[in-house]
Protein backbone atom coordinates (compact mmCIF):
# COMPACT_ATOMS: atom_id res chain seq x y z
CA UNK A 1 0.00 0.00 0.00
CA UNK A 2 2.67 2.38 0.28
CA UNK A 3 3.41 2.35 -3.45
CA UNK A 4 -0.37 3.34 -3.65
CA UNK A 5 0.24 6.42 -1.38
CA UNK A 6 3.08 7.39 -2.97
CA UNK A 7 2.24 7.16 -6.35
CA UNK A 8 -1.32 9.13 -5.52
CA UNK A 9 1.09 11.95 -3.61
CA UNK A 10 3.30 12.02 -6.71
CA UNK A 11 0.47 12.70 -9.11
CA UNK A 12 -1.68 14.74 -6.71
CA UNK A 13 1.55 17.10 -6.77
CA UNK A 14 2.04 16.94 -10.47
CA UNK A 15 -1.41 18.16 -11.17
CA UNK A 16 -1.71 21.17 -8.82
CA UNK A 17 1.86 22.12 -10.49
CA UNK A 18 0.46 21.84 -13.77
CA UNK A 19 2.64 19.21 -14.88
CA UNK A 20 0.23 16.84 -15.78
CA UNK A 21 -3.26 17.09 -17.43
CA UNK A 22 -6.64 15.26 -15.82
CA UNK A 23 -7.03 13.73 -19.21
CA UNK A 24 -4.14 11.17 -17.77
CA UNK A 25 -6.57 9.84 -15.59
CA UNK A 26 -10.14 9.59 -17.68
CA UNK A 27 -11.36 12.88 -16.30
CA UNK A 28 -13.35 11.02 -13.55
CA UNK A 29 -11.97 12.68 -10.57
CA UNK A 30 -10.65 16.02 -9.51
CA UNK A 31 -7.74 16.97 -7.09
CA UNK A 32 -10.54 17.05 -4.26
CA UNK A 33 -11.28 13.39 -5.37
CA UNK A 34 -7.83 12.32 -5.06
CA UNK A 35 -7.07 13.84 -1.87
CA UNK A 36 -10.23 12.41 -0.09
CA UNK A 37 -8.87 8.97 -1.47
CA UNK A 38 -5.45 9.55 -0.45
CA UNK A 39 -6.47 10.08 2.90
CA UNK A 40 -9.24 7.45 2.61
CA UNK A 41 -5.73 4.81 1.60
CA UNK A 42 -3.55 6.01 4.44
CA UNK A 43 -6.72 5.78 7.00
CA UNK A 44 -6.74 2.17 5.87
CA UNK A 45 -2.56 1.85 6.16
CA UNK A 46 -2.57 2.78 9.71
CA UNK A 47 -5.50 0.38 10.61
CA UNK A 48 -3.70 -2.62 9.49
Amino acid sequence: MPQVISVLESFIHDLEEGETEMSEFGNVFGTNELKELLELVKRGEEQQ
